[in-house]
Order: structure tokens, then sequence, then C-alpha cells
């Protein structure tokens, strides 16, 4: 477990404009870690609707498996809505928060068209909280599950291919989003969108430790995160060739994949050695010259 000297916290802004500050003073023991949970289920019974924070109404809880709260909110001026995840100052997940954080902030100054953007982040005395563009559209999940078997080739190159577009706007910033599954890719208006960085790694922080071993979702994540070995941007690129499946078959077998190019192209990018799975822009291509 890394201390917190060694942990590269990124600036936290208050509410009411005083100074940024980060976490670094108040936190003596850093826990291990536990990612964000899905922000596409059922509101749970305890939830009363209508509480605010700091200029956001909350309007739905999300069932979550750790101690973040994750709603479905509005700003109070407007009726824009968003997702809100916060945390307790003193949570475990508060590290899981300051991460997804840093990485939204390395996006910020970028144009993503298929990554969610974050809008706001806030502190006070109880808790830290991040806003981001909220995904009306549901989750690839539910969509690809709403189809029986799996789409048709077309519909699933097109959200391939707006995956590995996503992919490629975090890489290019040093980000491997680590949990890249059906859950977290998210309908925004007609956009499929990359969602939750609460495992991602940042390749530009100068740290040692491999925070984050053994964390990822069976099924999609790749074999060397549960071997500790530190996950590379070649991890992601397993991720989406197991979602290439699910796409196609609704499983995540590659043998369920009758297409002969689809096969190729996955059974490469799911390739247990991770110097034998194919860049990304290769990747790209292959799927912008699939035959449909």
């Amino acid at each position: 477990v890394a201390t917190p000297e060694e942990l590269e916290y990124p600036s936290i802004y208050y509410a009411d404009g005083q100074e940024p500050t980060t976490l670094t003073d108040q936190a003596k023991e850093i826990p291990s870690p536990t990612d964000w949970p899905d922000a596409t289920v059922e509101e749970t019974q305890e939830f009363t609707s209508g509480e605010t924070f700091h200029g956001y109404e909350l309007l739905e809880r999300f069932d979550s498996a750790g101690m973040a709260d994750v709603y479905r909110a509005k700003k109070t001026d407007s009726d824009q809505q968003v997702f809100l995840k916060r945390v307790h100052v003193q949570s475990s997940d508060i590290d899981a928060l300051q991460r997804e954080m840093a990485i939204y902030q390395k996006l910020s100054g970028m144009e993503t068209a298929h990554v969610l953007q974050v809008l706001d982040s806030i502190r006070d005395e109880d808790y830290i909280a991040i806003v981001t563009e909220f995904a009306s559209g549901g989750d690839l999940e539910d969509f690809v599950g709403g189809a029986g078997s799996g789409l048709s080739v077309g519909l699933s190159q097109e959200i391939a291919l707006a995956i590995a577009r996503g992919l490629e706007e975090l890489h290019a910033v040093d980000v491997v989003h680590r949990d890249l599954k059906p859950r977290n890719v998210l309908k925004h208006r007609e956009d499929w969108m990359i969602a939750d960085f609460g495992i991602s790694k940042n390749l530009a922080r100068v740290v040692t430790q491999k925070t984050f071993q053994n964390y990822g979702t069976l099924g999609y994540a790749a074999p060397e995160q549960f071997e500790g070995v530190e996950a590379k941007p070649s991890a992601d690129i397993y991720s989406l060739g197991k979602i290439m499946v699910f796409l196609l078959s609704g499983q995540t077998d590659v043998d369920f994949i009758t297409y002969p190019a689809w096969k190729a192209l996955i059974k490469r990018c799911v390739s247990t050695a991770p110097d034998k799975r194919p860049p990304l822009t290769e990747v790209v291509e292959s799927l912008e010259n699939m035959p449909t």
C-alpha cells in the first residue's frame, strides 16, 4: 500500500472558491482502494429524492458495492442532469476518487468525443465529489442484452470503433483504463462513451508501486492484471477484444464468433501475451475496413 507521500494527489478545489488543497496532510493511511460501482442499476429504497449538495439536487441514488454514493442529479439553477459521485473524506474510496479526478483533469483540455467529461469538482468538510456528464441512454451491457444473442455486424462495428477511439483519447495522455467492460460504456445522446476511471492508471505518475494490481472484471480484464504485473495499454486492447465478442454474440468466449475477419482480429486482441496484441492504431484500421 502506498504512503501519502508516494501518492500523487491532484488539487481539489473548495466549493466556496478558497485556495486549492490536497488530502495529503489528512491521509494517515491509504487502505486498499476499491473500484467505483456501476452507475446504471436500480435506485435504492432508503434514498429520499430532493437533497441538495453544493448547487445540485440529488434526484436518484444508484446502488453501489462500496462506500461511494453515486447519484443522478441536476443543477438547481437549470435542468441539466449530471452524474455526481461523492465519498466521505474518511472513506477508503477516497483514493479511487482522487485518481479518477486526476484522470479527468488530464482530459479536461482535450476535445474528447468518446470519453465522458468532468463538469465540476467539489470539496467540503465532509465530502469530495466529482460531477460528470449524464449518459441517459444506458450502458452497453443492457443494450446488447436487450438484443438477445448479439448485435448486427454493422452496429457492432460502429460501437467497437467508438470504444477504440475513446481508448485512443485516453492512451494519448498516458491513461490506461484497466476496467473496460460493457457496464462502463454508456450511451450519451447518440454517441457511445467510456466512463468510470476508478482503477485507471496514469502512466505519467512517477510511482513504483503496482497500485491496483489484481483489480479488474473477470471476463474482460487482461490476465496480467491478476498476476501481479502492472497493466499497460495492451491491457485495454484485451478488454476491447472481449467487448467485440460480447457485441457480436452476447458472450465473452471467442469460440462464439463465426465471422472469420472478426475472429482473426479478436484472437489477436485477446492473446494472453501482451506483446502479441496489435497496437490500437491497427485495431482501429482493421475495424474501419471490417466487411459488413
